[in-house]
């Protein structure tokens, strides 16, 4: 899942609240595991999506229908997705361009129909700024679950640029997802979460690499978590080879690692 670590988010092959669900995954499951999976969070890129409404789950979902993916030339003018829903980052105008010369063109999008009680966070444009489909869904289904319709297809490597607007807009969709309660959230310049997972029941461990972007000294990487944190330190490999432990600051729950380069 790099496409969603790219963005901030760590990925676990323990026990979640939320799961996610791409391409052809959802055909592995029976209509009793999707539901399970449909009462808690749930993120969906376009593929998936189109699947569970092949499958009778469209009530569920929060979308009349998904037509078939397709890549995005495909579609016609497409110039950008206006990221407008404020609780997801978002703001009238606010544009993430989709038509960088290092995204993967490989990628699919599909055309989303939400159903009336689905929010819609982001859209696509025109070149002339004229809305033409919803890009990405929120919606809050009969089972109590949450449920985020992402009408890229996601995979190691997305359409959709790693940018800061981008980044701050999944952020905020995992926040929704676990309703406030995210295990664990990574942010900074060029933060990369790795996998995690819980030991012994209280001990959190995660990777990560940090990628300087800009210029000058090393940023902070944070970590925000659900619980409290006792007590933390980090191991950081430098490219020059040494392997140094540096200790966290912790502010209002916040980690906050910056070591500095000897």
């Amino acid at each position: 899942m790099l496409a969603f670590e790219a963005t901030g988010i760590p990925t676990t092959y323990d026990e979640s609240d939320v799961a996610a669900l791409v391409g052809q995954q959802p055909r592995l499951l029976s209509d009793d595991e999707l539901r399970t999976l449909l009462k808690g969070g749930l993120f969906l890129d376009g593929p998936a999506a189109r699947t569970l409404c092949d499958r009778g789950f469209e009530s569920l979902i929060g979308l009349e229908s998904a037509e078939p993916c397709q890549p995005l030339a495909m579609h016609g003018a497409v110039s950008a997705e206006e990221h407008l829903h404020p609780d997801f980052d978002g703001a009238p105008r606010r544009y993430l361009t989709a038509l960088l010369p290092n995204a993967n063109y490989d990628a699919r999008q599909c055309r989303l129909q939400p159903l009336p009680g689905a929010s819609v966070i982001s859209r696509m444009v025109n070149p002339d700024t004229e809305p033409l489909w919803p890009a990405m869904t929120a919606f809050e289904n009969r089972l109590g679950g949450r449920v985020i319709v992402h009408g890229w297809t996601i995979g190691p490597a997305s359409a959709r640029p790693i940018m800061d607007i981008s980044n701050r807009q999944m952020l905020a969709v995992a926040r929704w997802l676990f309703r406030g309660r995210a295990p664990l959230i990574a942010s900074g310049d060029g933060v990369w979460p790795l996998a995690f997972r819980k030991d012994c029941g209280t001990i959190l461990s995660w990777g990560y690499s940090s990628y300087r972007w800009t210029p000058g000294p090393r940023p902070c990487s944070r970590f925000m978590t659900r619980d409290t944190p006792q007590k933390s330190s980090d191991s950081t490999h430098w490219p020059d080879g040494p392997i140094r432990e540096s200790h966290a600051h912790v502010t209002d729950g916040v980690w906050c690692f910056a070591p500095e380069a000897q």
